[in-house]
């Protein structure tokens, strides 16, 4: 009876600051709440709710929306994505959850998942992004772009951004939409050429004879995977809170 009572306080306390939008403390009761009786099912939905809203926004427009989701940075994976805003969503649906805002936390997450799920949208969100991190990509002159076809990577200047362009490959020469590559900045030799045959979207570390990696020869455009411990939290506990309700339905099936 005791421990009710301290959840339902913890709840409480959490639903009053989620109303105050103060989304720090809120998610600190509602992890406290969850802690005290992981079975019930207000923690996680507060919780998801907070962790949503407490999005930062990169432009005047734009969450970051990989916040919303619970995703890493430029993540590339569609089916992690969706099977992520699936879960997140059954979890914020108004018609289920009560908690304050839910429904403009519902409505933050899809528009999170209609710009990452969409490959011309998020390649214009993520060098958004890339110019949030690192402003001085936002005042380059030039940008790198990548030809899908056979994978090189050119540098233009920032009037051909977003244009239509010829890859400068002779063995391709196929038409390219020249999206700005978000990720860290190539090497100078790089840099000197204009162009850099990228390995693919694969990830992969040259080595020397002797077996050690050589880093200072290989530029990946792919930044790294960027984490907040809280939005960790949330995650699993959105998972566990599915998992429990998928064997609800089964022991009622």
């Amino acid at each position: 009876m005791g421990n009710e009572s301290e959840t339902q306080t913890l709840l409480n306390a959490a639903e009053y600051l989620l109303q105050s939008r103060n989304f720090a403390d809120c998610i600190n009761y509602a992890a406290r709440a969850h802690d005290s009786d992981p079975t019930n099912p207000a923690p996680v939905r507060i919780l998801s709710t907070a962790s949503v809203l407490s999005a930062s926004k990169i432009t005047a427009t734009h969450h970051d929306y990989y916040a919303v989701l619970n995703l890493p940075y430029f993540d590339s994976d569609s089916s992690r994505i969706d099977s992520t805003f699936e879960t997140l969503t059954s979890i914020l649906d108004p018609n289920t959850n009560r908690c304050p805002f839910a429904s403009e936390a519902f409505d933050l997450a899809v528009k999170a998942w209609s710009v990452l799920s969409n490959p011309l949208e998020k390649a214009r969100f993520d060098a958004e992004l890339q110019a949030f991190f690192d402003p001085a990509v936002s005042t380059s002159a030039t940008f790198w772009t990548i030809c899908p076809y056979c994978y090189y990577v050119y540098e233009y200047d920032k009037v051909f951004e977003d244009c239509c362009l010829k890859c400068q490959n002779q063995r391709c020469r196929r038409v390219l939409h020249a999206v700005p590559i978000a990720g860290p900045p190539p090497p100078p030799d790089v840099v000197s050429r204009g162009q850099y045959c990228c390995p693919g979207f694969m990830p992969f570390a040259l080595r020397s004879n002797d077996g050690k990696p050589i880093r200072d020869k290989l530029w990946l455009p792919f930044a790294p995977s960027h984490h907040l411990d809280f939005r960790e939290q949330v995650l699993r506990l959105m998972l566990m809170e599915k998992r429990r309700e998928r064997k609800e339905i089964q022991e009622r099936g």
